[in-house]
């Protein structure tokens, strides 16, 4: 095999990984501005954001799956990276000063929802961080451990531990 041959097999591999990978900071982003939105459906009241996270995970899932552990690993590490220029991005723009003219009256408003970012943070980082990468790693070492089958019944479960995870870390800070 020739390295222009190799090289061609090599990019298709990684044809959808940038995609995905935005698809995966765009989720995250989604669900940390969402994160103070309450939403009432049927009898229960919850967060917007616990909507989109199970997708979240499951694309998780998909990257380690098809692209592996280390790749994966790089998404999760990215992704916090974005987070964190994200968050603090925001929170230092809206401190900047607003027109004193009298037709701006929002101000409040972007304080109340972008000014508890710095607080969002800390939880969803550590959150991010314990509960993606435990994710990616139980699905991994289970794709070891059963050959490569049953890939919805291993991401439902390192899902549901990597989902657990996230959120008892983001209850407790």
């Amino acid at each position: 095999m020739n390295k222009i041959t190799l090289y061609k097999r090599k990019s298709n591999h990684y044809k959808l990984l940038s995609l995905l990978s935005m698809i995966y900071v765009t989720i995250m982003l989604i669900s940390i501005v969402m994160s103070y939105k309450l939403t009432h459906i049927g009898s229960f009241s919850m967060s917007p954001s616990s909507i989109v996270i199970p997708f979240w995970f499951v694309l998780g899932d998909i990257i380690a799956e098809v692209y592996g552990y280390k790749v994966a690993r790089i998404v999760v590490w990215s992704a916090l990276i974005c987070e964190a220029i994200f968050i603090f991005s925001i929170y230092g723009l809206i401190q900047l000063p607003s027109p004193d003219q009298g037709f701006w009256h929002n101000q409040e408003s972007f304080n109340a929802v972008f000014g508890k970012f710095p607080k969002v943070f800390v939880g969803s980082f550590t959150g991010i961080f314990l509960g993606s990468f435990i994710n990616v790693y139980a699905i991994t070492k289970w794709k070891i451990l059963l050959r490569g089958k049953y890939f919805w019944l291993r991401s439902m479960g390192a899902c549901a531990i990597g989902e657990t995870v996230f959120t008892l870390v983001n209850r407790v800070l």
